[in-house]
């Protein structure tokens, strides 16, 4: 994990040019350190605009990891649940894991995509795991938001 004590520390239009930066040129880092930052603010009254943008690069990032045609050297990992499950039930898993806990749902599935990305015959894998993170990232914007309000 990042340290993303950098976004907690600066305004809120500073931390969203910082994310979207490091988006162009790292996608999976941008959303480690978004997903970092909303797990981090979920204990912070207060910080809405910051969860929104977190979560807006969290999308962001995995759009464009799910989008992305580089090939991953490392690949999936051996046992990764989310790349063995049958297109037809992973959208149900990923919602079954989000509703559980969306951070690390999101924070597997992320590791799955970016494992999968570039892979040939993954499209509509890559576009559900995309879809699952946007879920998330909504799950933990509004999770906050309860908590706080």
């Amino acid at each position: 994990m990042s340290d993303i004590t950098r976004y907690l520390h600066t305004s809120v239009s500073d931390a969203k040019i910082s994310l979207e930066g490091n988006l162009q040129a790292n996608p999976a880092g941008a959303a480690l350190d978004a997903l970092a930052l909303l797990e981090a603010l979920q204990d912070r009254e207060g910080q809405t605009s910051r969860r929104k943008v977190a979560a807006s690069a969290l999308r962001k990032a995995s759009k464009a990891l799910a989008e992305s045609e580089e090939l991953d050297k490392h690949g999936v990992a051996a046992g990764d649940y989310y790349a063995e499950i049958p297109t037809g039930e992973l959208r149900e898993w990923v919602q079954m894991t989000v509703d559980d806990d969306p951070a690390k749902a999101a924070r597997e599935m992320l590791a799955t995509l970016t494992g999968l990305r570039g892979e040939h015959g993954t499209a509509s894998r890559r576009k559900i795991l995309a879809a699952g993170i946007g879920k998330a990232a909504k799950a933990l914007t509004e999770e906050a938001t309860l908590c706080t309000g």
